[in-house]
């Protein structure tokens, strides 16, 4: 994924939770979260950080990785 925005990044960590089959609630409780709501509100505020990936990563049995890579103008649309 080339990162365009929070809003896209969100988007993309949403379907991935929704590949993965898990129920949020059980995301949420592998986080050690109370409850599903707190696990909605990570994902629904405004900028979500890198801690947060993180986290929903470890959860759903994958990991962050980060990647800068140079610009390929043949990329630029």
């Amino acid at each position: 994924m080339v990162y365009k925005g929070n809003e896209q990044l969100k988007e993309y960590i949403n379907a991935t939770i929704d590949g993965t089959g898990l129920k949020r609630v059980f995301i949420a409780s592998k986080m050690g979260m109370n409850n599903q709501q707190q696990l909605t509100n990570i994902l629904n505020k405004g900028h979500i950080t890198f801690d947060d990936i993180q986290r929903i990563a470890e959860a759903i049995g994958c990991q962050l990785v980060i990647d800068i890579v140079p610009v390929d103008e043949k990329l630029i649309d």
